[in-house]
């Protein structure tokens, strides 16, 4: 371990992990998605902390600079948000949301949002299986980290705000273009 090998001092050392929900690897299911991950860093990190805290891999640059004690104004900016005060134990606001896209598999987008997550597949037709049926899919994170129950038609309010939502969060990309959501930025 790292208290063996001198690394418990001032050392930050992060782990992470995957896998054991729904479908898996390149998919924007929980279980192509979904990451625990754990953080030791003495005096910085509070031992036993636990956080249920919604992040995305843009959100390391900016709290690692403010852990690194870097001035915000000298950050370059980006699309991440500083979770430094979550890591610290502290009280922090929830994340907005959360969007994220992939072009593989039939073309995939979801969006977090609070205890909601709304995910939609099969953006670019596909006859596989795994591409989904190009239907939004609502699930309450809550009740449902395993997204076995698919809620959309019992909220239509929660299922029309987010994807507003993911309408205004999407920018299109000229290298991993996915033509239906190009057309609808």
């Amino acid at each position: 371990t790292g208290t063996h090998q001198g690394l418990a001092g001032t050392d930050c050392a992060y782990f992470e992990s995957s896998g054991g929900l729904r479908d898996g690897k390149g998919t924007l299911y929980e279980g192509g998605i979904r990451v625990p991950g754990i953080v030791r860093w003495k005096g910085v990190v509070p031992a036993g902390t636990t956080s249920d805290r919604v992040t995305g891999f843009e959100d390391w640059m900016a709290t690692l600079a403010d852990l690194a004690g870097i001035p915000a104004k000298d950050v370059p900016p980006g699309d991440g948000i500083d979770f430094a005060e979550t890591l610290r134990g502290h009280d922090q606001a929830e994340r907005p949301y959360l969007y994220r896209e992939f072009v593989g598999y039939g073309g995939q987008r979801c969006l977090y949002s609070g205890k909601w997550k709304l995910i939609q597949g099969n953006l670019i037709p596909s006859k596989k299986k795994w591409a989904g049926s190009g239907e939004l899919e609502l699930y309450d994170m809550e009740k449902d980290p395993k997204e076995e129950r698919n809620v959309a038609a019992e909220h239509p309010e929660v299922v029309e705000k987010l994807s507003a939502m993911m309408r205004s969060a999407r920018q299109p990309a000229v290298d991993f273009a996915i033509p239906v959501l190009d057309r609808e930025s």
